[in-house]
């Protein structure tokens, strides 16, 4: 199934300015702008994937380090 256009859809997009969308978000105080991130539902387990993948981190330092040490 082809994706459709949003103009496809609604016309009225296709004559959307810039200016009308600053005017409608100030109306609202919504500042796109200025997010950082979006809110969205978290892992459960992030800190443990977090954790398990920082300690692969580690552990590869530590065998580069060891290896280099071995050739000098």
């Amino acid at each position: 199934m082809p994706a459709s256009r949003p103009e496809a859809e609604h016309e009225c997009l296709a004559r959307l300015v810039q200016g009308t969308v600053c005017k409608l978000l100030g109306q609202e105080e919504i500042k796109p702008h200025k997010m950082r991130c979006y809110l969205e539902p978290r892992d459960a387990e992030f800190e443990q994937k977090m954790a398990e993948v920082l300690y692969v981190y580690r552990e590869v330092q530590i065998l580069k380090k060891a290896a280099r040490s071995k050739n000098v």
